[in-house]
């Protein structure tokens, strides 16, 4: 799953940008089997960091609500609010485009198919084909921000150990994260800065496939628990007054079955 895009001037030009993207699988299951970490530095290194942001008790987690938002100088410049069913892998997902027009989507994450609506009309036709590529890329994106520490060992994806730095007296490890053919953006490489001692990711650089200008700097702030997950809310984007925050996050152990039902043909 993935695609990072690149957030800065994107997103705010588009209002619903073309999603970062998001490497593995399409979604992370309800249930997991335990993680088994190799010898190397840097997968004993990626297993402390997912064990750390709660990957033995997402079997726990059977929705997740979140509000994926994009800031400039505090301003919200786009929103986009997700009720994601993890156990039937399909999602709820409303946003509006830079032109204000509201659209809603019922997406099944594994077919990749979407029944939805355009300023609260059902769409059809080409209209359908256009909303369920924006909902599928949307889902890979936030979705994305929202868990990755604990999709380091999808299937696909590569860790490496480059090195220790030490920045204002805060000493980091290195890991190279990078794709094996998956996801949006397979050529996209994720330089994570871990702290030494509490694992978790305190920042990444962005290395986007077929860009050549200077990395991006993103920090991972804002850790708090939902559910049993720890989650990074705030994440802000170097030499600019951009973030993206994650907004009112909840995890259920129960699917509220009723948000997923879509709408249907008068």
């Amino acid at each position: 799953m993935k695609t990072i895009f690149f957030v800065l001037a994107s997103i705010v030009a588009f209002g619903c940008a073309t999603p970062p993207s998001s490497p593995g699988r399409s979604s992370p299951p309800s249930s997991r089997p335990a993680l088994s970490a190799g010898d190397s530095t840097a997968e004993q290194l990626a297993a402390r960091i997912v064990k750390n942001a709660g990957y033995d008790d997402l079997h726990e987690v059977a929705q997740l609500d979140f509000a994926f938002v994009v800031k400039d100088d505090g301003k919200t410049v786009f929103e986009a609010k997700h009720r994601w069913d993890l156990r039937n892998a399909r999602s709820r997902i409303a946003w509006t485009d830079k032109a204000g027009d509201r659209h809603e989507a019922w997406l099944d994450v594994d077919a990749k198919t979407a029944v939805g609506t355009k300023n609260g009309q059902l769409v059809a036709g080409l209209e359908a084909e256009t909303l369920t590529e924006a909902a599928y890329r949307r889902y890979i994106n936030d979705t994305y921000w929202l868990l990755m520490p604990l999709k380091l060992f999808d299937p696909g994806t590569s860790v490496e150990f480059e090195d220790k730095v030490t920045i204002g007296g805060t000493t980091y490890q290195i890991l190279r994260l990078s794709f094996d053919d998956v996801g949006l953006t397979p050529g996209d490489v994720y330089r994570l800065y871990i702290d030494d001692g509490g694992f978790r990711i305190h920042g990444w650089q962005m290395l986007l496939q077929g860009r050549k200008d200077r990395p991006s700097y993103v920090t991972w702030e804002d850790y708090k628990p939902v559910g049993p997950l720890l989650i990074s809310h705030r994440h802000r984007v170097e030499n600019t007054k951009r973030e993206i925050v994650i907004e009112g996050a909840l995890a259920h152990r129960v699917v509220r079955s009723n948000v997923f039902v879509p709408p249907s043909a008068p």
